[in-house]
C-alpha cells in the first residue's frame, strides 16, 4: 500500500505550519551574522551564544512539553507552545538592542516544543513501518524554514530592518495557532479512548487482533519499551548517538553557514540569500518528485546511508573554491543529505518504545535537536574564526564518516529497511 502524507494522514497537514514556525524562531538571524560581527564587533562566544540561547532553552523545555503533551493532549500543549512562539516574536519585532534580541530568543526557546509535539502525532496515527516517510516529510517543514526562512528574513532586513522581519514572523506565528484551533484534531491515545464510539473500536480491534495471534503461523510482533527503561535498551541508545553525531554535524554547518560563505567564499549579502532561495526551491521540489520513488526502491536504512555519502562528498568539494556558481550547486546537492536522515532516524527512534511514550520519546529528540544547536553554533564560529576553513570542513567530514560507518549496524537490529 502506498502511502502520501496529505492523503492517508490529512490531520498531520497542520502540523507541516507549526514545525515551520518553530523552526523559523531558530534560524530567523541566521543571514544577519556576517552584519553583526562587523557591525558589533562580535566574539566568536558570544555570536555562538547568541545563535544557540534559543535551543539551550528549548533544550531544557522541549521534553517538558512533550511529556505535558502525554498528560494533557495534544493540541492543548500545541497551542500552549505557540502563544509562546507568537510573544518571543513580539519581543523581537520590538528589539532594538542585542539584549532584547537575546530576551527574543530566550522565549522562543522556551516554548520550541512544536516538532516535539508534531513528532508525537505522527508516532500517535502513523504505523511503526511508516513512521520514517512522514518523519521525513515533517523534516521536509523543518528544513524549509532553515533554508527559505532565512532567505525571506534576509530579503526583509535589507530592506526595512528588523521591524519588518518580525511582522512577518508574527503573521506566520498567528495563522499557525488559527490553523491548530481549526483543523488538529487531538490524536493522543488516552484522551481518544474516552470517547464511547472509540472504545467501541478499540474493543473490536482488540477481539481481532486475540484472533489473529492465535492463528498459526502470525508474524512476532516487534518489542518495544516504555521510555523508562530507555537507559537498558541498547538499540534505542544506539539509534540515538547516530542521531545526535548526524545532528550536529548538520547544524555546526547550517548555522554558521552565510558566515562560512561570506569568509571563505566571498559571497555578498544578497548571494547569501540567493543561495537560501534556491535551495528552498530545491528541497521542496526533491521531496515532491523524486523522494518518494527513490525512498520506495532503497528502504530506510540505505536511503541513510547514501545522506551519509552525501554529507561526507559535499564537505570535500566544498573546499575548493570556484565562484558562486560552484557554491550554489554545492548547496543544493548537501540539501539532499539532510532529506535522507533526519525524518528516518526519527522514525526508527519512535519504533523502539511503547505508544504511551511517543510524546516523551519525541521530547528527548527534540532536546538532542537543542544540544546540537547549542554546541554546534559554538564549535562553528569558533572553527571559523579561529582556525582555517579547510579544518573546518574536514571536522564536519570527520563527524560524518563516523555516522556513515554507524549506519551499518542498523541492518542486524530488526528493522524492516523498506517502508
Amino acid at each position: 500500500m502506498k502511502y502520501h502524507f496529505l492523503d492517508d494522514y490529512p490531520q498531520l497537514r497542520p502540523l507541516l505550519l507549526a514545525v515551520f514556525t518553530d523552526v523559523l524562531g531558530m534560524c530567523i538571524i541566521i543571514p544577519f551574522l556576517p552584519i553583526f560581527t562587523i557591525q558589533y564587533g562580535i566574539d566568536a562566544f558570544l555570536l555562538g551564544f547568541i545563535i544557540s540561547s534559543n535551543a539551550i532553552f528549548g533544550f531544557i523545555f522541549s521534553p517538558i512539553l512533550g511529556k505535558l503533551s502525554d498528560r494533557y493532549g495534544r493540541k492543548p500543549c500545541m497551542l500552549f507552545a505557540q502563544s509562546g512562539t507568537l510573544m518571543g516574536f513580539l519581543v523581537f519585532t520590538l528589539s532594538n538592542s542585542i539584549y532584547l534580541l537575546l530576551l527574543a530568543r530566550i522565549i522562543d526557546g522556551i516554548f520550541s516544543g512544536q516538532l516535539a509535539i508534531s513528532n508525537a502525532v505522527i508516532c500517535d496515527v502513523v504505523p511503526p513501518q511508516n513512521r520514517g516517510k512522514q518523519m521525513t516529510t515533517m523534516g521536509g517543514a523543518a528544513t524549509f524554514a532553515f533554508i527559505f526562512g532565512p532567505s525571506i528574513s534576509g530579503f526583509f532586513y535589507q530592506m526595512y530592518g528588523i521591524f519588518a522581519v518580525g511582522i512577518l514572523a508574527m503573521i506566520i506565528a498567528s495563522f499557525n495557532i488559527l490553523l491548530t484551533a481549526v483543523w488538529l484534531p487531538e490524536s493522543h491515545p488516552r484522551r481518544i479512548e474516552r470517547k464511547p464510539e472509540v472504545i467501541a473500536q478499540n474493543n473490536q480491534a482488540l477481539q481481532a487482533n486475540l484472533a489473529n495471534n492465535s492463528t498459526a503461523g502470525s508474524p512476532p510482533t516487534q518489542k518495544v519499551e516504555r521510555v523508562s527503561s530507555i537507559l537498558k535498551n541498547s538499540k534505542t541508545l544506539y539509534i540515538l548517538t547516530l542521531f545526535c553525531i548526524v545532528d550536529l554535524a548538520e547544524f555546526i554547518f547550517e548555522t554558521t553557514l552565510s558566515l562560512f560563505v561570506f569568509q571563505y567564499h566571498g559571497l555578498s549579502i544578497t548571494q547569501i540569500g540567493l543561495v537560501y532561495t534556491s535551495m528552498a526551491i530545491f528541497q521542496v521540489s526533491f521531496r515532491v518528485f523524486l523522494f518518494s520513488p527513490l525512498h520506495k526502491k532503497l528502504g530506510d536504512i540505505k536511503t541513510l546511508i547514501m545522506g551519509g555519502v552525501v554529507y561526507i562528498s559535499d564537505f570535500l568539494l566544498m573546499s575548493m573554491n570556484f565562484g558562486f556558481w560552484y557554491v550554489l550547486v554545492l548547496m543544493l546537492y548537501i540539501t539532499l543529505g539532510v532529506v535522507f536522515t533526519r525524518g528516518i532516524l526519527i522514525g526508527f527512534v519512535s519504533r523502539t518504545v511503547d505508544a504511551n511514550s511517543q510524546g516523551k520519546m519525541m521530547g528527548i529528540t527534540s532536546s538532542l535537536d537543542s544540544f546540537t544547536q547549542i554546541v554546534g553554533p559554538f564549535i562553528g564560529t569558533f572553527l571559523l574564526m579561529n582556525q582555517t576553513g579547510v579544518f573546518f570542513l574536514l571536522s564536519l567530514v570527520g563527524l560524518s564518516g563516523i555516522a556513515f560507518v554507524m549506519s551499518f549496524r542498523l541492518f542486524r537490529f530488526g528493522f524492516d529497511a523498506k517502508s
